[in-house]
């Protein structure tokens, strides 16, 4: 029989952090255009707005005056809102910032976001993205889903999410990734690996060197996980480190997303803010 001890959650240290603000990303355009407020069908929609907490969505149309649609890009833009925060993916990179609400009215603060290089067109469109955040006025919840509408010094225009499918936490084996704070990803040690299953109200899994196990609870996206108990193995201090970092970032878990692409992505709260887990769903054993 395996002998488990409470392994409590710590501040993970160690970690080179680099802050890219949204304001330092710039935009060109050539065009400037008016403002494209959210006019609702149903004058009581903008009066009482649906709350926008606890809510997950993908951008699927994004339009202005001068350009039909800006969303041209195969990788999901995403928005989350939990406590206070908006977080998601922005095309390239994770983003994360402050959101308050007053009736239909919507003001996003510039935040952070992971400083990972892709290509081009990909740059251009999270760019785009951050600035128009930032340029958030109002949004609206109805049939078509959430319209957020934007003004900044070079266009105006409004965005359209969907409801972002929440996934099932329970339907396999997941092996981490990586693990992201603010700007930096670490990936898990040669010849070794983390594990994550859940069932209807476990979660249990392999940490690098040892088995542990705990409840949990979701509601929608939000996830939290009790204290973890551990065996107590003794692995090199390299392995036992990674494990710690692992252990103490899932007692921080916040919220969870399935992507397109089928990886489930676990963000934390982190000493410096938040981060995200990325695991991949386990190989099937031929």
């Amino acid at each position: 029989m395996n002998s488990y001890t409470l392994k409590l959650g710590h501040s993970i240290t160690g970690l080179l952090l680099t802050i890219g603000l949204f304001s330092g990303l710039v935009i060109e355009s050539q065009h400037t255009v008016l403002a494209t407020p959210i006019v609702s069908e149903n004058p009581t929609d903008s009066a009482s707005p649906t709350s926008l907490e606890g809510t997950s969505w993908i951008l699927v149309n994004w339009r202005t005056e001068n350009n039909s649609n800006l969303l041209e890009t195969t990788e999901p833009i995403t928005a989350n809102f939990v406590e206070g925060q908006v977080k998601g993916n922005a095309s390239c990179n994770r983003y994360i910032a402050s959101y308050k609400t007053e009736g239909n009215q919507l003001q996003i603060t510039p935040g952070i976001t992971t400083r990972k290089a892709c290509m081009g067109d990909l740059m251009d469109r999270e760019s785009a993205y951050l600035a128009a955040l930032e340029g958030v006025q109002q949004y609206e919840m109805n049939d078509q889903g959430l319209l957020i509408s934007y003004t900044t010094e070079q266009e105006s225009g409004v965005m359209t999410f969907t409801p972002q499918p929440i996934g099932q936490l329970e339907t396999q084996t997941w092996v981490l990734v990586s693990l992201e704070e603010a700007t930096i990803s670490r990936v898990t040690l040669k010849e070794t690996e983390i594990t994550v299953n859940f069932t209807e109200d476990q979660v249990k899994g392999f940490s690098s060197c040892n088995q542990y196990m705990t409840n949990y609870t979701k509601e929608g996206n939000k996830l939290s996980i009790n204290p973890l108990a551990t065996t107590r193995k003794a692995c090199p201090s390299e392995i036992m480190r990674q494990e710690f970092q692992y252990l103490t970032a899932l007692e921080n878990a916040q919220w969870y997303e399935i992507s397109p692409q089928g990886q489930l992505k676990i963000s934390y709260q982190a000493q410096r803010g938040s981060g995200v887990m990325t695991f991949a769903p386990q190989p099937i054993q031929r």
